[in-house]
């Protein structure tokens, strides 16, 4: 059977559910994902959008960022305010001729200063995907694409199953793990809402059966051309077989931009700082939009996941892939 014919056929709600293993499920997954995506990613290439994060493992003002991201045709500006979305406090822009962050400070005089530190285009676009995850989950996991990484010769796609959700129509289900194993940690699973332009519902990555990540992702009725613009993400750690939130994002408001606003241009806060008073290039840890607690978190995870045996118990069996005992007994019988 064709990858053409497997494409009719699932898409035919009358065949739900239906399930593909091995080298047939990834072919019909790259053979409708990529370009449904590469839409996806297209609409959210032209985003403003005003977001409000918090840490619910920290007390405290701290923990609270009000952010606004705007993307244009591969430019970004990610702002970090000080009050609501009144004047930022920090400033992350990238643009195919300059990346910089900018900083506002209120000296002892009540006078804005401000200063202009360039990083690297490719370090700065990791970090803001890596930290500051929203505005690109539902088609990103870290710094590279879904598709990038499903795609990667180290990565091989297990199954996918195609079921109806009551809330969100016909959702596809792609396990996943590493290269020349079987589908045992450190494996995952995505979970995509097929009927509204394959975003990304939830993604499970385990580095051993009681550690690993989840993120979690809703969105509402709002769409443009199509595709719903994400509402809130939710990402978590699994730690000892619990996921514990570490960060979650909500969406205030958004526009759909249709010419790419003058906020891209550094020249005017080059011109600034250097009239201003000199600004300690040390990232205030208030208005960082970096959150270090839970790169630490995730890196314990790693380190220490890979020691302990049990599978999760506090992760949806939709979310998270269920097979882990029936594969540790093919394995068993492999070797015998």
């Amino acid at each position: 059977m064709t990858s053409a014919t497997i494409a009719t056929a699932l898409i035919t709600s009358a065949f739900l559910p239906v399930r593909l293993e091995g080298p047939a499920a990834q072919a019909w997954f790259l053979s409708v994902y990529p370009a449904a995506a590469a839409h996806g990613e297209e609409v959210y290439d032209r985003l403003m959008i005003d977001i409000r994060s918090d840490a619910p493992e920290i007390r405290g003002e701290s923990a609270m960022r009000t952010v606004r991201s705007t993307t244009f045709d591969g430019q970004l500006r990610l702002d970090v305010f000080r009050n609501d979305f009144d004047q930022f406090a920090e400033s992350y822009i990238l643009t195919a001729k300059d990346s910089v962050i900018v900083r506002r400070v209120v000296n002892d005089n009540s006078r804005t200063a401000v200063a202009v530190e360039s990083c690297p285009a490719e370090s700065l676009l990791s970090t803001i995907r890596n930290s500051f995850p929203f505005p690109f989950a539902p088609w990103h996991v870290g710094e590279r694409t879904i598709l990038e990484m499903l795609t990667d010769n180290q990565v091989v796609i297990w199954h996918v199953c195609l079921t109806i959700d009551p809330r969100h129509g016909c959702v596809c289900e792609v396990d996943w793990s590493d290269a020349g194993k079987a589908a045992v940690p450190p494996y995952g699973r995505f979970r995509f809402a097929v009927d509204r332009g394959w975003v990304l519902l939830s993604s499970v990555r385990m580095v051993s059966p009681r550690y690993g990540s989840v993120v979690r992702i809703a969105y509402d009725d709002h769409e443009i051309d199509d595709i719903p613009v994400i509402r809130t993400s939710e990402h978590s750690v699994i730690q000892a077989g619990q996921r514990i939130v570490r960060r979650r994002f909500h969406r205030e408001s958004f526009v759909a931009l249709e010419s790419s606003p003058e906020t891209f241009d550094t020249t005017v806060y080059r011109i600034a700082a250097a009239l201003s008073p000199q600004v300690s290039a040390t990232t205030s840890p208030w208005y960082s939009v970096i959150p270090v607690v839970m790169g630490v978190c995730l890196l314990t995870v790693c380190v220490q996941g890979w020691r302990l045996e049990s599978p999760p118990e506090s992760v949806s069996s939709r979310e998270c892939p269920d097979r882990h005992s029936e594969n540790v007994e093919r394995n068993r019988k492999s070797r015998e």
